[in-house]
């Protein structure tokens, strides 16, 4: 409703719009052809088509990309070129800039001309800077189309033609280890490739996997965005997917999932069920999990995709396992499955962990910081980071401010910081050095005392 609010206060001059919401009526457009068409029609007849949504789990939600996927399949389809097209989004800023690419591949794939979009924070409109930055937005969009501006294309069309995968006869490993681990796909052909991906997949684990299609789930719908679960524990849809989160996102010691892709996003039916991890609040995965991937499309095209699921872990504090496609040929496919389960396998008997790069710490520093700020409402989330040490403020780490006091102290006098500058770098490892070498000692005197045991 915000993203609604600030199209409605966006242009203040004689312009006529016809507003559709899509995404409050998906079900009845997959259904209704003639409204699909309306919608169409609108679309065509239209000088300027804004996409007006919230980001949901890093993307656009589940509903508007349904949409998406049926213009693609619109026969008139080239009716849409050369329209100009822009966004208006609103999120927290939890990047917000993967729908933003998203997006804009979708519209230069229908020959649209582009317009940069208008990227909000939830409370901008509040504000006389969010306001001010709105009013420059339909300036911009005003001199773009009266300037009969084209734009140039940023992302190249994807290229793939789908192989085969006819993988060697594989006979099931014997099952020598009982981890739980869960397989979760969309795929409903056995016979495709990515059907035959996880079957050669779980004849290659030495360990049972549970596998969980999508379709065979029942999952109403995507996130409706009431805030339902916000205030009271759980999500006001009952259907199968708490159950599902709880015992085989949040359950398992790993997930793979086994994906297929098209016009740049995975199928709609994924981002049904991801948008649904919202009524489990922002209350990040503190226990680290490998996760991988079986890809079936040409995901190696597909950067902002696969930057989406990358940093979508390195926020959970996920185990990055590698990710399988079916681009190549036959042997590599399976030589790569086998890979992949055995990495697996290894990072489940070594607890493996990586550190967080930028993804995740940027990721989980917005969480912080709007659930610290908004923790008279939200507050299971509250009680979560509390009780996980997440609220890690640099204002909390006294220790190493009282430090940087006395050593800028000391700097600030010019006959010390003339001996101590030249000594800084090899100080520094000095320190690494000391910690090395008390690691090696703590591991010799537990060779000596097993020895001795």
């Amino acid at each position: 409703m915000q993203s609604l609010e600030y199209i409605r206060e966006f242009d203040k001059s004689d312009n006529n719009y016809e507003i559709h919401h899509v995404s409050k009526k998906i079900m009845m457009l997959e259904k209704d052809e003639a409204r699909f068409q309306e919608v169409f029609d609108s679309m065509v007849r239209a000088d300027m088509i804004y996409w007006v949504y919230p980001v949901y789990s890093s993307f656009v939600p589940y509903q508007l990309l349904r949409f998406i996927e049926m213009v693609y399949q619109h026969p008139e389809l080239d009716k849409l070129k050369g329209k100009y097209s822009s966004q208006i989004v609103t999120s927290m800023n939890f990047y917000d800039y993967i729908p933003n690419i998203y997006m804009r591949q979708v519209c230069e794939d229908w020959g649209m001309n582009v317009i940069p979009g208008h990227f909000a924070n939830m409370t901008d409109m509040v504000f006389k800077h969010g306001q001010n930055s709105l009013d420059v937005f339909a300036k911009e969009i005003q001199y773009h189309v009266e300037s009969n501006f084209k734009s140039v294309r940023d992302y190249a069309p994807t290229v793939y033609e789908s192989k085969t995968y006819i993988p060697e006869e594989i006979t099931a490993c014997d099952h020598n280890s009982n981890y739980k681990i869960s397989l979760i796909t969309n795929n409903l052909d056995p016979e495709s490739n990515l059907g035959k991906m996880i079957d050669v997949f779980i004849k290659m684990t030495p360990n049972p996997v549970t596998v969980l299609n999508l379709h065979e789930l029942d999952i109403k719908t995507g996130c409706l965005g009431c805030l339902h679960c916000t205030m009271q524990e759980g999500c006001s849809i009952k259907d199968d997917h708490r159950k599902i989160f709880d015992e085989h996102i949040w359950g398992s010691d790993c997930v793979i999932y086994a994906v297929e892709i098209e016009n740049h996003a995975p199928k709609s039916i994924w981002k049904k069920f991801e948008d649904r991890h919202f009524s489990n609040g922002h209350r990040v995965s503190v226990d680290v999990k490998p996760v991988g991937f079986l890809f079936s499309g040409p995901i190696s095209q597909e950067s902002n995709l696969r930057e989406m699921y990358e940093a979508r872990g390195d926020v959970g504090h996920s185990f990055q396992l590698d990710s399988v496609s079916d681009e190549g040929d036959s042997e590599l496919i399976t030589e790569s499955i086998k890979t992949l389960s055995k990495k697996m396998m290894w990072a489940l008997e070594n607890k493996a962990s990586r550190p967080q790069t930028f993804w995740g710490i940027a990721g989980i520093k917005i969480f912080r910081d709007m659930i610290y700020t908004m923790k008279g409402l939200m507050r299971d989330d509250h009680k979560y980071y509390k009780k996980n040490k997440l609220y890690d403020f640099p204002q909390n780490k006294k220790g190493m401010i009282i430090f940087s006091y006395i050593l800028g102290s000391f700097m600030s006098i010019k006959r010390i910081k003339k001996k101590i500058l030249p000594k800084l770098s090899s100080s520094r490892i000095k320190i690494y050095q000391r910690v090395i070498g008390m690691k090696k000692s703590s591991q010799l005197k537990g060779r000596e005392l097993e020895i001795g045991m």
